[in-house]
């Protein structure tokens, strides 16, 4: 796989943006304009960098389909977080005390900027001695006393039955199998006994930042109340995915695991059910993405293409026979660790 991550910027600007970045840059009093680029990295909003005289600053112009129900939900929850010890960009507000900018027919919101790079932008993942303040960092974001209304996630692994049976007929014939029995696996799972809290939702290459010092995590757009083990599983199936690591999946739920501590014996157990069924969605929906709504940018294919290294690893490493299909974990009766198949 290709995964050497770029970002790109905007060669032409829409002129409506121009006006809006700088009505933006006024509301919140944070200088005047000298540039601004807009950041291809995402599927809905707009980022936009902004660097003014004052210093650099990146406002998020909401995408068309956000409501403003879903505005507050996020503006609610970004409160949260910057009042917590969480690390996240400080946000600006305007002068009347207000996160929010709405014109234009847009809304929008300011941060400041830190200097610093995603794991998407450099193509790799977490040191352990990064993974470690990762994990540390998620687990100050589960402790946070905060219950959103919940909001769809296509890419959410609890959406996995609906991806697919979007794309079922889509995909490459050799990966129904594997897919199937990873779903079945997971939909087997005792989900509501399971410990919930607030999750971020999205702990992905894209969302968490390093700089010198400390990482961030970023847009908290998608945090919904999950069992906080689907946290962990996405972020062993995309941010901390490492093609070279000689762990195996099991290896590496187990090492995570110790690492956020205070997980329950079921926690522990279904983490790599978890892991596999994240690693199965962000194939499945990237997948949907480029064949039902033509979306073929390098990030939607850098996102498919490690989807489809996870499955590949697991089938030259494993046949999913029947019999490994038998194996399938029952809600009154959790399935041993070593009894699960290795994805790796």
């Amino acid at each position: 796989m290709n995964r050497q991550a770029k970002q790109s910027s905007n060669t032409s600007v829409n002129p409506d943006i121009v006006t809006i970045v700088h009505d933006i840059a006024q509301s919140f009093q944070i200088g005047t304009i000298i540039s601004f680029t807009k950041i291809k990295i995402g599927y809905e909003d707009c980022n936009v960098i902004v660097q003014t005289d004052l210093g650099k600053y990146v406002t998020k112009i909401f995408a068309s389909k956000r409501t403003d129900e879903d505005i507050e939900r996020y503006i609610a929850i970004m409160r949260k977080v910057v009042s917590s010890t969480i690390h996240h960009p400080p946000f600006c507000t305007s002068a009347d005390g207000s996160y929010r900018f709405t014109a234009h027919g847009v809304s929008a919101v300011v941060m400041e900027f830190v200097e610093g790079s995603t794991y998407y932008d450099t193509d790799s993942a977490p040191t352990d001695s990064e993974r470690r303040a990762i994990l540390s960092q998620m687990k100050k974001i589960h402790a946070l006393d905060h219950r959103p209304s919940h909001l769809h996630d296509i890419w959410a692994v609890n959406s996995i039955r609906q991806m697919y049976d979007a794309t079922k007929q889509l995909i490459p014939a050799k990966y129904i199998q594997p897919v199937e029995h990873i779903m079945a696996r997971y939909e087997a799972i005792p989900t509501d006994t399971l410990p919930h809290a607030f999750v971020h939702g999205d702990f992905t290459k894209a969302n968490v930042m390093r700089d010198a010092d400390r990482v961030y995590i970023l847009d908290f757009c998608i945090a919904n109340w999950y069992p906080r083990i689907q946290e962990l599983g996405k972020c062993i199936a995309n941010l901390l995915y490492d093609p070279n690591d000689s762990r195996t999946l099991q290896e590496t739920c187990d090492l995570v695991a110790a690492e956020y501590g205070d997980l329950t014996s079921a926690e522990i157990t279904y983490i790599p059910d978890y892991a596999r069924a994240a690693m199965v969605m962000v194939y499945l929906a990237s997948y949907y993405e480029k064949h039902v709504n033509g979306i073929d940018t390098f990030e939607n294919k850098y996102w498919l293409e490690m989807g489809r290294e996870g499955i590949d690893r697991s089938l030259s490493h494993e046949s999913l026979t029947d019999t490994v299909l038998s194996m399938q974990p029952t809600k009154s009766s959790p399935s041993p660790a070593t009894a699960q198949p290795s994805l790796d």
